[in-house]
């Protein structure tokens, strides 16, 4: 049986060298994100992309302000809230005990056979 293995991995090694696949690394290393964050940090203070601009709007979206509660009629918001409390309950209970899935005892106990 160790005449086998021994051809499988030549017939691995040259199809990966063939296909070009590089063997997987064994170690990780990654740039520090720190950098980065602090340029895109300098960026957006020196471009400002939140202030507000006037005139500034998009054709897509005439008539949508900026500030979503800004028209909001809070007596309309009430009384549709309170005729819909029932169906917004029952599709979005807040306070639900059942486990969303039931947990598995062993999953970690598994035997090396396969």
């Amino acid at each position: 049986m160790s005449k086998v293995v021994g051809g499988v991995r030549k017939v691995v090694h040259v199809f990966e060298e063939q296909a070009v696949i590089k063997p997987k690394s064994s170690a990780h290393c990654h740039r520090s994100s720190s950098q980065d964050g602090n340029k895109v940090a300098h960026d957006l203070h020196k471009l400002k992309p939140f202030s507000p601009v006037i005139g500034r709007s998009h054709n897509s979206f005439v008539g949508i302000p900026s500030d979503p509660l800004e028209n909001l009629n809070e007596e309309l918001f009430s009384e549709w809230l309170k005729r819909h409390q029932k169906n917004i309950a029952l599709h979005f209970p807040t306070v639900d005990d059942t486990p969303a899935v039931e947990p598995v005892e062993n999953m970690c106990q598994q035997s090396d056979t396969f």
